[in-house]
């Protein structure tokens, strides 16, 4: 979800409304393909949804992570986004639930809020134990204890 019609490669302008995790509602003007140039890379991001009245623009951890990038966890105020390569991409501070994105064209950084591995867990959607496991890789994660879904 973005903000800025100004970021769309190409858009489909088309209103829908978008029910949020909290079960609220918002309208999206419509969805594309968005391109960020960041340090190392320049992202390529498909079905990006249009919705100018959200205050930060999010990418969700599983974007990251499908198109094989790991979010690596300096510690548990940081976090950076690296390639297969190893290259820094992006990187963040802990601060607010999904991955958020502030973006201009002379810069990109990348902001989460968790402030332990349940908090992560919950922000990250919920994901099972294994699939935890492979989103943080550099994270020691024996078990998780989550009463929402008893992982």
């Amino acid at each position: 979800m973005v903000n800025n019609l100004e970021y769309f490669q190409s858009i489909e302008m088309k209103k829908q409304e978008i029910e949020l995790a909290d079960g609220s509602v918002i309208e999206s003007l419509g969805h594309g393909t968005i391109q960020l140039k960041c340090k190392n890379i320049i992202l390529t991001f498909s079905n990006t949804l249009y919705i100018p009245s959200i205050a930060t623009n999010l990418i969700s951890m599983a974007t990251f992570l499908k198109t094989h990038h790991i979010i690596k966890i300096l510690n548990m105020d940081k976090f950076e986004v690296i390639d297969q390569e190893i290259k820094q991409i992006v990187t963040g501070s802990i601060a607010s639930g999904n991955l958020n994105l502030y973006y201009s064209p002379k810069e990109l950084s990348v902001s989460t809020a968790p402030r332990n591995l349940i908090t992560l867990h919950q922000a990250a959607g919920h994901p099972s134990l294994e699939y935890f496991c492979k989103m943080f890789p550099n994270q020691n994660i024996p078990q998780l204890h989550c009463i929402t879904c008893s992982t």
